[in-house]
């Protein structure tokens, strides 16, 4: 079986419609989204139900809860177009898969969820030069 992960759509179906055409040209059995499926580019509502109608998993992206959330105040373009049922369906997106593959664990995730500021994984102090 063969499996493409994508990602990172963002409401870009210029870039979706050439996704589409490689994946049949790969032959991809199945279709599975890291997510962030929303945000940033202008047809969040068109990645969004592309995503729901051909991918067979689909993870919760830091944009989609973000978007979901209503995290950006600026960003209200992206709540009207998609509408309180898709922003309801991108929180009921998991964050992520957990599964065995021929003998080996994968744990799938699209990222760090947003946050308020960086979280360092070390003291940049510690390193003396």
């Amino acid at each position: 079986m063969r499996i493409a992960l994508v990602s990172d759509l963002h409401g870009n179906m210029t870039a979706v419609r050439a996704l589409e055409k490689d994946l049949a040209r790969r032959g991809a059995d199945a279709v599975w989204c890291l997510g962030d499926i929303v945000g940033k580019g202008p047809n969040s509502h068109l990645t969004f139900d592309w995503a729901v109608k051909h991918c067979a998993l689909i993870l919760r992206g830091n944009w989609d809860e973000g978007i979901a959330l209503r995290k950006f105040r600026r960003d209200v373009f992206y709540y009207e177009q998609l509408g309180e049922e898709r922003m309801a369906a991108l929180l009921r997106f998991p964050l992520e898969k957990r599964l065995t593959m021929s003998g080996r664990k994968i744990r799938l995730i699209h990222g760090r969820p947003v946050m308020e500021g960086l979280q360092y994984i070390q003291d940049l102090s510690l390193i003396h030069i």
